[in-house]
């Protein structure tokens, strides 16, 4: 029970946090413990919020999720999995695409892979943002895209003492550069996708 406190009340700051990109993406409404944008961005079919949580020492810490969702108009036969890393040192690291298993990567997902590691502007608006880890997942079976990103654990907003619930909070200028960064990549998925027929 305490525990099914705690996720609510981590889903009501949620709901404030989600109010930071009503300027950008409009209202939105609930749906299982997620929060659905009205206005998704073009490309987009769904765009929404919601948090998974770990527990850190003795602590519990709730991560907001931002997940986007676009078709995959026939991309591939199987599912392609790519991760987003953070190469260099702890204060000047660039963003780049690796598979998320580094065996047996067909041709398609090393085109893919090229294509997103030579878009500079995707690569330095990632760097620019505090991410713990991000992907870009197509589904064959559902042809679609999924974009994930997770922001770093950096700023917490207290939840409940004792135990310690946290919930990481955005940061007011990480919220557009987050839902930018979530543009280009559609943009750039649909763009491979026309430039290699059959996958846009």
């Amino acid at each position: 029970m305490p525990e099914r406190k705690a996720d609510m009340h981590a889903f009501q700051a949620l709901k404030q946090e989600a109010s930071k990109f009503l300027p950008l993406l409009g209202g939105f409404v609930v749906e299982d413990m997620k929060i659905k944008f009205r206005r998704p961005i073009p490309l987009l079919d769904d765009f929404q919020l919601y948090y998974f949580s770990t527990l850190k020492l003795l602590s519990s810490v709730y991560h907001p999720v931002l997940e986007a969702t676009l078709a995959g108009h026939g991309c591939a036969d199987n599912d392609i999995k790519i991760n987003i890393s953070f190469r260099g040192s702890l204060f000047n690291s660039q963003a780049c695409f690796i598979p998320q298993y580094d065996s047996d990567v067909d041709d398609l997902t090393a085109d893919l892979l090229e294509f997103l590691n030579q878009n500079n502007e995707l690569k330095e608006g990632i760097s620019g943002i505090d991410l713990e880890k991000g992907a870009i997942t197509y589904f064959s079976n559902m042809d679609c895209w999924k974009i994930q990103l997770v922001p770093f654990p950096g700023s917490f907003i207290s939840m409940l003492i004792p135990p310690a619930k946290y919930l990481v909070k955005l940061k007011e200028e990480e919220v557009e550069t987050l839902v930018t960064c979530i543009n280009i990549i559609a943009e750039t998925l649909s763009k491979f996708g026309r430039e290699n027929k059959g996958c846009g």
